[in-house]
C-alpha cells in the first residue's frame, strides 16, 4: 500500500527506448494480493498502465519508423528491405489465407536472419526466442541463409513482423491464396 515513483531522464539523442516490467511469479502486481499497477508517462503523456501483465510486458517509445512494434512500417505483399537490425513491419491481409514470409534470397548471404510474427503489439516482451510470437523461424531456406514462415492468417487482422540479425535484408511477403474456414463454411 505504498506508492513507488521513479523518474528517469533520457537523452533526446536516444532512440527507441524499451520499458520492460517482469514478474517471476506470473501474476503481475494487481488483483490477487492488492491493487498495484505501473503507469509509464513520457512528458506528461500516459503510454501504458497495467497491473495484470502476467510474467511481464514491454512498451517501446521514441522509435524511428520500423524501429519498434509501435512504429512498424505498414506493408503489403511484395519485397521490402530492412534498414537496420530488428526491423518491424505491420501487415494486414485482406482475406483469410496462407501467406509466405521469407528472407530467403541470394542477396541475404551474410549471416542468418530470424523472423518473428506477432498478433499483437502492446505488452509483448521482446526476446531472441519464440516467446510472445505466433510464428518464429531462423531457418528454412533452400538457398543461402535466411528464414521462411508459411502462416495461416486471418483477413483484416494486423500482424507484426520482425526481421532480426542484420541490416539490408529483403523480406518477401506472398499471398498463397484463401483457405477454407471449416468451422464456419
Amino acid at each position: 500500500n505504498t506508492l513507488m515513483s521513479f523518474e528517469y531522464c533520457i537523452s533526446d539523442t536516444i532512440t527507441c527506448v524499451t520499458f520492460t516490467i517482469h514478474d517471476t511469479y506470473g501474476d503481475g502486481i494487481c488483483c490477487g494480493y492488492g491493487n498495484g499497477y505501473y503507469a509509464l508517462t513520457v512528458d506528461g503523456v500516459l503510454l501504458g498502465q497495467n497491473g495484470a501483465y502476467g510474467f511481464g510486458e514491454s512498451i517501446q517509445f521514441n522509435c524511428p519508423p520500423g524501429g519498434g512494434c509501435s512504429s512498424a512500417e505498414v506493408v503489403t505483399a511484395g519485397s521490402h528491405t530492412a534498414d537496420f537490425d530488428n526491423y518491424w513491419y505491420s501487415f494486414t491481409p485482406a482475406v483469410n489465407g496462407m501467406y509466405t514470409f521469407s528472407t530467403c534470397d541470394q542477396n541475404n548471404s551474410c549471416g542468418s536472419q530470424t523472423l518473428w510474427i506477432y498478433d499483437h503489439c502492446v505488452g509483448i516482451v521482446i526476446t531472441e526466442g519464440i516467446q510472445g510470437a505466433i510464428y518464429f523461424a531462423n531457418t528454412g531456406c533452400n538457398v543461402g541463409n535466411g528464414a521462411y514462415i508459411h502462416a495461416a492468417l486471418i483477413g483484416g487482422t494486423t500482424y507484426y513482423v520482425r526481421v532480426g540479425d542484420g541490416t539490408g535484408y529483403y523480406l518477401w511477403i506472398d499471398a498463397d491464396g484463401p483457405y477454407r474456414d471449416w468451422e464456419t463454411d
